[in-house]
């Protein structure tokens, strides 16, 4: 907005243009650009002194040590973002107090309506390192026209307000697009192929399949050295052997620990037929490989074969250069 900038000079802060951008997407479905080329079209725009946008939250615990505590485990926390945003006519933004005191009323109440409490909306940041979006639901009373010197009366005389929203993340990650991996065959019996295999993100990622019925899939459950169980080396090639799947159990597959890991498309209970065994280990962040990162295996195809894998993409920041795998 051409006249954005001279508006945050009345308050001594020099503005740089940039091709990052931060959009609000209410729960209507609107987006509101806050951030970035085109803020404020809608006349609405990301104030300075926001927090909770680019650091994620963690705490980490210790035990008793030799030499007094040593590190243990760290945990993920709530992300809860404090953020101002002004609201202002957009024709006019620096000269607001010649505009339209309707116009801004119905911006304002437009916006407000997009937030309520409950309902989850969704902020995506756009950086050269693509997209990534954050789900938050607001967590406390907004603070409206509180936040300049010259606020604190009706707002409608200045045709301006600002509202100090604050919001919280259940998941605490920026999440990427999904990439998504397909392989069928058409034989029969026994056969085995590779896919990529790998996680470029800053956070772990926990692989998802969907494969077709009458088959017995081994999938692959590498530890790439991880001692969460102790078997850091033992299960490097770790692959898991699904119960075979009958007609009708095209299968879902999650490696997540807090889902349930087998889900058949005509709702049997193939997941009882696991006999204690698991997915284990998610892939960790710049670890696998790109192009042939894993082998899978199927036996027992009555009529053809087909397979899905899933892999998110989890950040800790709305924007980082994507890490190097081997």
């Amino acid at each position: 907005m051409g006249n954005t900038p001279g508006f945050f000079n009345l308050f001594g802060i020099e503005r740089y243009n940039t091709t990052d951008a931060i959009d609000l997407i209410d729960r209507f479905g609107e987006t509101w650009r806050i951030m970035g080329p085109g803020e404020g079209a809608q006349g609405v725009w990301l104030a300075p002194r926001s927090s909770g946008l680019f650091d994620m939250p963690f705490k980490t615990n210790w035990g008793n040590g030799l030499y007094g505590q040593r590190f243990q485990s760290w945990k993920p926390q709530r992300r809860d973002i404090v953020w101002t945003v002004y609201i202002a006519n957009p024709d006019d933004i620096c000269d607001g107090i010649d505009d339209d005191p309707d116009l801004w009323h119905h911006i304002y109440s437009r916006f407000r309506a997009g937030f309520p409490a409950g309902h989850e909306f969704t902020i995506c940041y756009h950086s050269i390192d693509g997209e990534r979006r954050l789900t938050a639901i607001p967590l406390e009373t907004a603070k409206s026209v509180s936040t300049l010197d010259f606020e604190g009366t009706d707002p409608h005389i200045w045709r301006f307000g600002s509202i100090v929203m604050t919001s919280a993340c259940e998941l605490p990650f920026y999440v990427g697009p999904r990439e998504t991996y397909s392989y069928e065959w058409d034989g029969t019996g026994s056969h085995w192929f590779t896919l990529p295999f790998y996680n470029p993100a800053s956070v772990e990622c926990w692989p998802e399949w969907e494969a077709s019925s009458e088959c017995t899939l081994w999938l692959p459950d590498y530890s790439f050295g991880c001692e969460e169980y102790g078997r850091g080396m033992q299960d490097e090639g770790k692959t898991l052997k699904l119960p075979y799947l009958r007609k009708g159990e095209d299968i879902s597959v999650f490696s997540r620990p807090d889902m349930e890991t087998l889900v058949a498309a005509n709702d049997a209970p193939v997941n009882s037929r696991l006999a204690g065994k698991d997915l284990e280990y998610p892939i960790p962040s710049g670890e696998g490989d790109p192009e042939r990162g894993c082998v899978v295996r199927v036996t027992d195809v009555v009529d053809g074969f087909a397979l899905k894998l899933h892999l998110d993409r989890w950040y800790e920041d709305p924007f980082s250069t994507p890490l190097v795998v081997a």
